[in-house]
């Protein structure tokens, strides 16, 4: 929308990506994305379900070879023998779990030739494989640090992937580990996406990021506090009061407390509306509102 905030472009560019000046920029992301438009076998995509491709065929996360290649994208910088064979045969004990790994590196040898380094001790992928993982943690942490005033043209691609959850379907427990930091990283890249349009007036798109937060986290507060201000900003009361209410019934069904005093003040000046018309101003009410889908990304 014209003017200042954060700019979230409704239509898809062109195959080829270019910014416009003072867009936010993040080292290497031109790369990244264009390996993601058109994936191909150097492509390893997480977000949100594991997807790759070797010698023309697509590997299965359930498939060993598959769960392999998860742990060594997860782990950007390789994995030792030890570890990995851990991993992948829990059940095992140490000589067996490294004698198949031996055994399995050798049968994929001729379809991994390109995508896995085989050290002595340690396993990495190589360094032309691109994770669209990698590029979705670099760009959540950019955001955390980048002036303000970068942050006024983001590019549809950076909103989805800090949309997206992390292997939805992965139950290891590295696996779910890493999907906790992810949901924690994505959840702080867009709330401050959401904070900084609100304060330079997009309360359009301060409302959407807002919303997405809330998708990650349905407990966390910084995203109704967003939602609130931004339709107050716009002079709807109706809806600020129900994303108040909305989110206070959530934290009493789950964590059984109030929202917070910064929230709580932000509504208590408005008008309730009662049955018999509007009730006097004061304190924000704390009976449950109609309930809503537990929050999506909590995790304990």
């Amino acid at each position: 929308m014209p003017g200042t905030g954060v700019r979230v472009r409704p239509r898809v560019r062109p195959r080829r990506w270019t910014r416009g000046p003072g867009a936010l920029e993040i080292d290497g992301f031109d790369r990244r994305r264009q390996a993601m438009q058109d994936p191909d076998e150097d492509t390893i995509q997480l977000l949100p379900r594991f997807t790759c491709s070797l010698v023309g065929r697509e590997v299965g996360p359930e498939e060993t070879v598959g769960r392999l290649i998860v742990h060594l994208a997860l782990e950007g910088g390789g994995l030792s023998r030890q570890v990995i064979a851990g991993r992948l045969w829990p059940d095992l004990d140490t000589v067996s779990s490294a004698k198949r790994l031996r055994q399995l590196l050798w049968r994929i040898r001729p379809e991994t030739r390109s995508m896995i380094v085989v050290g002595a001790d340690s396993l990495r992928l190589a360094d032309d494989v691109t994770v669209d993982y990698h590029a979705a943690k670099s760009l959540a942490r950019h955001i955390l640090h980048v002036d303000p005033g970068s942050l006024h043209d983001v590019d549809p691609l950076i909103v989805r992937l800090l949309s997206t959850e992390l292997l939805r379907d992965g139950y290891d427990e590295e696996i779910l580990n890493e999907q906790g930091r992810w949901d924690r990283l994505r959840l702080l890249a867009l709330e401050r996406l959401a904070t900084t349009s609100l304060e330079l007036g997009d309360t359009e798109n301060a409302i959407i990021l807002a919303t997405l937060g809330a998708q990650v986290d349905g407990l966390a507060e910084a995203p109704p506090r967003v939602l609130v201000q931004a339709h107050l900003r716009r002079g709807d009361t109706v809806a600020a009061y129900r994303a108040y209410l909305d989110y206070g019934a959530v934290v009493r069904r789950e964590l059984g407390v109030e929202p917070g005093p910064a929230l709580r003040e932000l509504v208590s000046g408005l008008s309730r509306p009662g049955p018999s018309g509007p009730a006097p101003s004061g304190p924000a009410p704390s009976s449950p509102a109609p309930s809503r889908p537990g929050p999506s990304g909590h995790r304990p």
